[in-house]
C-alpha cells in the first residue's frame, strides 16, 4: 500500500471481525499470489499451504496501491528464495 488506509477483517461465526488496520508500506494479497506457484507453495510451512482467501482487505477512503503480478514475481522468488516465508 503506497498511500491511505485499509482495514482487514475476517468472518467468525458469521461475523465480520476487524483483525487489523493497514497503511503505508504495508502489503496484502500474497497468500493468493503465491497459491499461483505449487512449487513455492510446497517449501513453506504446512499451515500457510492451501489458503488462497485469509481475509478481507477494504480501503478506507482513497488508497494508492502497487501492484505485482504474478509472472513479475516467479523470477524474484527463483533468484531469492528466502523471499518466500518473508511474505507469509
Amino acid at each position: 500500500m503506497y498511500r491511505g488506509f485499509a482495514r482487514v477483517t475476517v468472518e467468525v461465526e458469521g461475523r465480520e471481525v476487524e483483525i487489523n488496520v493497514m497503511g503505508e508500506g504495508d502489503y496484502f494479497g500474497e497468500v493468493a499470489l503465491l497459491g499461483q506457484f505449487p512449487e513455492e507453495l510446497k517449501k513453506l510451512p504446512a499451515e500457510h499451504r492451501g489458503r488462497v482467501r485469509t481475509a478481507t482487505v477494504t480501503a478506507i477512503g482513497d488508497v494508492d496501491l502497487l501492484r505485482i503480478p504474478s509472472k513479475a514475481l516467479k523470477p524474484v522468488l527463483d533468484a531469492n528464495p528466502e523471499l518466500l516465508e518473508r511474505l507469509v
